[in-house]
């Protein structure tokens, strides 16, 4: 039996399989997840997940700039 190979003459990849039925992990999305998709969550809430993170980060640095400003009023 002669191997399979692609147009770059290597053999051809299989792509991974994850089992079927799974569904997002996030609260409340009953979205059911491609066998090809590694993650656990949908695409729609792997997104907002991503913007919430940045949001909260966001947030983060102006706590930490205002709390440098302050620091440094009160220093004189």
């Amino acid at each position: 039996m002669k191997r399979r190979e692609n147009s770059g003459g290597g053999p051809i990849k299989r792509n991974t399989r994850y089992p079927a039925g799974r569904v997002c992990e996030a609260k409340d999305c009953t979205t059911r997840l491609s066998i090809y998709n590694q993650d656990e969550l949908c695409a729609h809430c792997e997104e907002k997940d991503r913007l919430a993170t940045m949001a909260a980060q966001a947030q983060e640095r102006r706590e930490a700039e205002l709390m440098q400003r302050l620091l440094e009023e009160a220093r004189g």
